[in-house]
């Protein structure tokens, strides 16, 4: 029987600049998972890449950043940010609590040099 490796997950609340950092100057994820990795003292530096995998949002962020998008963007930007989601950002979680983030081991890795 092949052992299974357990998953090496962290969670805990962000604070709302962290959660608002997705539209400071625009939709920016990069901003975001940078913000995300500083609260759970994970480094930040040009060579650390980000896994849009290994990230789970509680589902009252997802909807703040809904109600937000709407106010900013009006109805038609909730589209590019549905898009954005679905391709490069976290899923929501009926599972956290408001506020919480889910982070798996290997969120924040460092890119090999080329």
């Amino acid at each position: 029987m092949k052992k299974v490796k357990k998953k090496n997950i962290m969670k805990k609340m962000i604070s709302k600049a962290t959660i608002d950092s997705l539209f400071e100057d625009g939709f920016s994820l990069i901003r975001l998972y940078e913000n995300v990795a500083r609260e759970f003292g994970l480094p930040v530096a040009e060579n650390i890449v980000y896994d849009c995998r290994k990230i789970v949002v509680a589902s009252s962020i997802m909807t703040h950043w809904y109600e937000q998008c709407k106010e900013i963007y009006g109805k038609g930007g909730t589209y590019e940010l549905t898009s954005l989601l679905l391709n490069y950002g976290p899923k929501a979680s009926e599972n956290l609590e408001d506020g919480e983030v889910e982070i798996e081991e290997g969120y924040a890795i460092e890119k090999a040099a080329a």
